[in-house]
Formats: C-alpha cells, sequence, structure tokens
C-alpha cells in the first residue's frame, strides 16, 4: 500500500474508488456506493478537501453505513466494504476515534461473513449426499443451487436476521394419462406434492 499521510487520504475518492474499481462488482452496485457515500459525505463532512477526517467515526458509527452493509451483504461482497475498512484503517491509523469504530465495524461484519458462510457449508455437507439420488449439487460462499435435470432447479440461501434457511424453487414436468382416473391420480399426486412443499 502507498505511503501517504492519513491527513491527505480522502475516504471516498482515494479508498472507496479504488477498492470498487479493483472489484469485479456489478456497474450498478458500485454507482450506488457511490452515491451513498458521498451523500455521507456531504451529511458528515469528512472529506480530506475542507472536512474533518475524524467525522468519519461518526458515519462508521451511523444507520447510513447499516445501509451500505445491507447493501453489500445483498450483493454478495462484504470482502469489498472489509476492504475499504482496512484500508482507511490503515490511512486513518493517527485518528484513534476513526480506527475504534473502522474495528468495531470489522468484528460485526466478519461475523456476519463468517456465520453466513459456515450456515451454507453446513447445509452444502448435509445436501451432498443427496447426488446419490440424482440431483446435482453446487456451492458458492453464499448459496447452494441444487437441480435435477430437467426438472427442479433450486437455490438455498441463509436468512440471519430470520435464523432460516430459504428454498427458491422451480419445478417441471409433464404427465400423460389414457384414462380421465389415470388424469385423476396424476393430478392428485401433484397437488398433494404442491401441499408437501406449500
Amino acid at each position: 500500500m502507498e505511503k501517504t499521510s492519513g491527513r491527505k487520504v480522502d475516504f471516498l475518492r482515494q479508498i472507496v474508488n479504488r477498492v470498487l474499481a479493483e472489484s469485479q462488482l456489478p456497474r450498478q452496485v458500485v454507482e450506488d456506493v457511490r452515491r451513498m457515500v458521498g451523500r455521507a459525505e456531504d451529511k458528515y463532512k469528512f472529506s480530506a478537501f475542507g472536512g474533518d477526517i475524524r467525522r468519519l467515526a461518526d458515519y462508521i458509527s451511523s444507520r447510513e453505513f447499516d445501509d451500505l452493509v445491507n447493501l453489500l451483504k445483498g450483493a454478495d461482497a462484504l470482502n469489498v466494504l472489509i476492504e475499504i475498512l482496512e484500508r482507511a484503517k490503515e490511512a486513518y491509523r493517527d485518528y484513534p476515534e476513526v480506527v475504534k469504530a473502522i474495528e468495531e465495524r470489522l468484528e460485526e461484519i466478519k461475523g456476519k461473513a463468517e456465520k453466513t458462510e459456515e450456515k451454507i457449508d453446513a447445509a452444502y455437507k448435509a445436501l451432498k449426499d443427496l447426488e446419490e439420488k440424482g440431483l446435482q449439487v453446487k456451492k458458492t460462499n453464499s448459496e447452494i443451487l441444487i437441480s435435477y435435470p430437467p426438472l427442479l432447479d433450486a437455490k438455498v440461501t441463509y436468512d440471519k436476521s430470520k435464523k432460516v434457511f430459504i428454498v427458491e424453487y422451480k419445478i417441471e414436468g409433464r404427465v400423460q394419462a389414457e384414462s380421465a382416473t389415470g388424469l385423476y391420480d396424476a393430478v392428485k399426486r401433484l397437488v398433494n406434492l404442491v401441499k408437501e412443499l406449500a
């Protein structure tokens, strides 16, 4: 990392924008992050150009920053926010109140990232056994994809606030029946399946 005085490093332009430029985030997410931090800069006046860096501590502890956390969490990009905060911690090491606010946020965010990953890892291990029944099970950092071509596609995520796994799925298929009775039985099986899944 380049050595610059904490007094001269601007949070939005020299830290946030650089980390965003290095990331693989979708363009819309990048624009949303820039807009949110820009609004916060106007409100809290922490710009290195005429503002007070110490006010960055207020922003990092604020509801506006909660919104930023939630945005990047939704984009599966808490690692980008962690990188922003790590660089800010280094850049502003001469500002104890800023470092303290950053450390508190880092502990919280890393805890969120680890807990979600641990839950997804545990679910993946449990679901992996279903491959013996012909299902395909794949894992990313924050979700599990399940498929049983061409009938089933499903995505498993973990909702930390509700402490539940959520399965979103699509089922496609076709049933043929040679008689009204056979049709009735087939539709009844489908209805029972839907009721069981509901």
